[in-house]
């Protein structure tokens, strides 16, 4: 049996902590490679179409080009990512626009915790936020993060 291929990630959050918190925890899966990041709407259309990842971990609340317009903007990119809309939007509109737009899922930030416990995944998370902890009380910055 031939292992997984590995799938390619860019988290698209304006909040330095949860881009370096997704960075560092999809650095920690053997079949993820993170192969961007972006502080906001514009960077993140630059960074898809510079690494061309997989998949894509957007926020709809960001400076600028908020994710709404992201997801319209890629709708014209070649190889468009799959795209995970990881966001505190938690109405109905959002969702179906965001979806409408051509976002493959979407994921309420305060719902993250639950889904993750359901896939048994809890206490990797807690062991991966001490580990950040640690990393920014000593000014390391987290694996995994490659474009600032």
């Amino acid at each position: 049996m031939s292992p997984c291929p590995r799938r390619s990630s860019t988290p698209a959050d304006d909040h330095r902590v949860v881009r370096d918190g997704l960075c560092y925890l999809l650095g920690q899966e053997p079949d993820v490679e993170v192969v961007g990041e972006a502080g906001d709407g514009r960077r993140a259309v630059d960074v898809v179409a510079a690494t061309r990842p997989d998949v894509l971990l957007l926020d709809l609340y960001m400076p600028g080009v908020d994710g709404h317009a992201v997801l319209s903007r890629l709708n014209e990119t070649p190889g468009r990512p799959a795209v995970v809309v990881l966001t505190s939007a938690a109405d109905d509109e959002h969702l179906v626009r965001a979806m409408h737009a051509g976002a493959t899922s979407y994921v309420v930030k305060t719902h993250v915790r639950s889904i993750l416990v359901k896939l048994g995944l809890h206490d990797r998370v807690q062991a991966a936020i001490f580990a950040l902890r640690h990393q920014a009380d000593s000014h390391e910055r987290p694996r995994g993060t490659i474009l600032p």
